[in-house]
């Protein structure tokens, strides 16, 4: 009997096990999320979102709005709007827009529209946000194109540098760019291309990626940069200049040990992946909230769809753990008998 029981209890183990790893593999592929935090363009107006100041804080889980911009020399050439034109990531229609494109040669305009959250960033939970622009590279001097998002310890807190980076002619420049030492995680775009109207000498070329001379106007190549844990990481076989056009959804997952997962999908109520997942490790500290930021672009930046998610096993996963610890305390008994 105990000899005969023991087989028994050889093969529900392994049972079990199957079924636990089946799980597994169904909470990975089918996981729904339940929302800690929502909030999209169409809660506001245009007269509810101003171009400067704070606007209402709509939605849910997220704490205050707060909007600033540096280097607004122009009548002026920085600041935010609201978008009304039909733009791919919209929810009715409406996006945030942004704008940093002063005409200044000595400054390096920029736009930070930082949303706190209500409570830290947990690991196994996810923000992402929707981003579309045309065209977010800019005139050599006064400053590096960047336009994105990061995760923060706390509200921006900005500090002027300057990079050494290219022209088309082949020349060095020292580029102003901010860096926001409260940043524990970055995702930012920049073109190396001259926008249309441009010359092949004013390409902009940074973090060691060269396009070369010769170039035409009006050609792109997007950068995606991702900063983390102090490193600076850029590919250009990443996400195309078309598609950041066509609207892009970011999520960031935070898991244990400060890992990351980054995934970029298309927007829409049928998301496809567009790049392969992006993992690595955050600074140490805590996930506060997201600043939404323009520097320096050709064109305006569009955000819309904050929000904050927690996977959670679905139905029949669910049941499929009671199962395999049913059979499991099955498996207790007859060894104990």
């Amino acid at each position: 009997m105990k000899r005969s029981g023991y087989k028994s209890s050889a093969f529900l183990t392994a049972l079990a096990m199957a079924v636990t790893a089946g799980t597994g593999l169904c909470m990975t592929g089918t996981a729904a999320a339940s929302i800690n935090a929502s909030d999209n363009a169409g809660n506001y107006t245009s007269t509810s979102w101003p171009n400067a100041g704070s606007p209402p804080n709509n939605g849910t889980g997220f704490g205050a709005w707060a909007i600033s911009t540096q280097n607004n020399s122009g009548p002026p050439y920085t600041g935010t709007y609201f978008n009304t034109n039909n733009v791919a990531i919209a929810t009715n229609s409406d996006a945030w827009g942004t704008y940093a494109n002063t005409g200044s040669p000595s400054a390096t305009p920029r736009v930070d529209m930082y949303r706190a959250f209500s409570g830290a960033l947990n690991a196994g939970q996810t923000f992402s946000v929707a981003l579309e622009s045309s065209a977010v590279g800019s005139y050599p001097p006064n400053g590096m194109p960047f336009y994105g998002f990061s995760l923060d310890s706390a509200a921006p807190s900005l500090t002027l540098g300057s990079v050494s980076v290219m022209v088309g002619n082949g020349s060095q420049t020292s580029a102003a760019t901010f860096n926001d030492s409260n940043a524990l995680f970055t995702l930012s775009f920049n073109e190396l291309g001259a926008p249309t109207g441009n010359t092949s000498a004013n390409l902009v070329e940074y973090n060691g990626q060269t396009q070369g001379s010769s170039a035409s106007a009006g050609s792109y190549v997007l950068e995606t940069n991702i900063t983390a844990n102090g490193v600076t990481t850029s590919s250009l076989s990443g996400l195309t200049d078309a598609q950041l056009n066509a609207g892009v959804v970011a999520n960031v997952t935070l898991g244990a040990g400060n890992s990351y997962s980054l995934t970029l999908t298309t927007a829409g109520a049928s998301p496809t992946i567009l790049v392969p997942a992006i993992n690595g490790t955050v600074a140490a500290g805590s996930i506060n909230g997201a600043d939404l930021f323009d520097q320096n672009t050709y064109q305006d930046g569009l955000f819309n769809s904050l929000a904050i998610t927690t996977a959670t096993p679905e139905p029949a996963s669910l049941a499929l753990i009671g199962v395999s610890g049913a059979m499991l305390l099955v498996i207790r008994r007859r060894k104990t008998a």
